[in-house]
């Protein structure tokens, strides 16, 4: 971590290796089951596979304010994709071309649309975890910060002997944080995050 980072992450008070790993992640997404944009209700957050049908088009842009949306289809429905503030990406959305879009749906004149969603290549997949973030840290660099602090981190023996922790679901540490910043699924992280409160209401 640089000497920048470490100051807005010092804002933050993570300040070492426990401090990182401790930074929980405030929401996923989950990548590896895409819903279809016909599924997809008022209010509903996820993320959905689908193709650019109509190029983009500017709305607005006037100094720093941009604002562009385009269509996008998966044979079950078309969705509005609309962009604020991000000028740079109009050209990388392309007719025919596949991503996955992750955000909340809104539902307007009964057409499907998705404001600034988390936008993926269609190999990605898995479980994205998304913190609390300050100024001068992108979610990318979070999680570069803690994927290093989940390598680098010394694992203290538990203090709760085995039958206890089996008992009532509590995992190892390495086991825990792992599964709570990098989990294979989502009940990893569920089971993740309630090792880490009852941990903390035991100990």
């Amino acid at each position: 971590v640089g000497a920048k980072a470490a100051a807005s992450l010092a804002k933050m008070q993570i300040e070492t290796v426990g401090d990182l790993l401790m930074n929980l992640p405030m929401r996923y997404a989950d990548l590896s089951m895409p819903k279809s944009i016909i599924e997809m209700e008022e209010s509903d957050t996820g993320a959905v596979k689908a193709r650019v049908v109509k190029p983009p088009r500017w709305i607005k842009r006037a100094g720093k304010m941009s604002i562009f949306s385009f269509e996008v289809s998966d044979m079950t429905e078309v969705m509005s994709i609309t962009i604020f503030n991000m000028p740079y990406s109009f050209t990388k959305f392309k007719v025919g071309e596949e991503y996955v879009f992750e955000g909340r749906v809104r539902v307007f004149r009964n057409q499907v649309q998705m404001q600034n969603p988390n936008v993926y290549k269609p190999g990605d997949n898995g479980i994205i975890p998304y913190y609390h973030l300050t100024a001068g840290i992108s979610q990318a660099s979070m999680r570069k910060f803690i994927g290093n602090a989940l390598d680098e981190a010394e694992w203290d023996v538990d203090d709760l002997s085995h039958g206890f922790m089996k008992k009532y679901g509590i995992l190892p540490k390495e086991q825990e944080f792992f599964a709570i910043h990098s989990p294979a699924d989502m009940s990893d992280a569920e089971a993740a995050k309630r090792s880490i409160i009852l941990r903390e209401l035991l100990l």
